[in-house]
């Protein structure tokens, strides 16, 4: 009898995942989201420019904000989509925000 690992069925990204509220599409608890969004959000504002959004921000910058270390419940999901569409809207609000501080600042 050998003995093998059990194989880890990936999760797909679902197509309406941007307009959907994550917590209740991933089954966590409000407190697990949170604490994975607080994680996510600090790698962000440490390597990413958050004036920019996530389509502007380089290959290689992204790789750095990577969650799954401190949060395995990441590891199930396909190409990190749940990071991704996390960091696709927080850099979506901050960069907006920069652009109207921008604004502003020329008046």
């Amino acid at each position: 009898m050998s003995a093998t690992a059990p194989t880890t069925q990936m999760i797909s990204r679902p197509a309406n995942a941007g307009a959907q509220n994550l917590p209740s599409m991933l089954k966590i608890s409000e407190e697990t989201f949170a604490a994975v969004k607080e994680t996510i959000h600090t790698l962000a504002k440490k390597n990413l420019n958050v004036a920019l959004p996530l389509k502007n921000q380089t290959a290689d910058s992204l790789k750095v904000v990577t969650a799954s270390q401190q949060h395995q419940l990441l590891r199930s999901y396909e190409q990190d989509w749940v990071t991704l569409e996390i960091l696709r809207r927080f850099l979506k609000n901050s960069s907006s925000r920069a652009r109207k501080r921008e604004q502003v600042e020329k008046v």
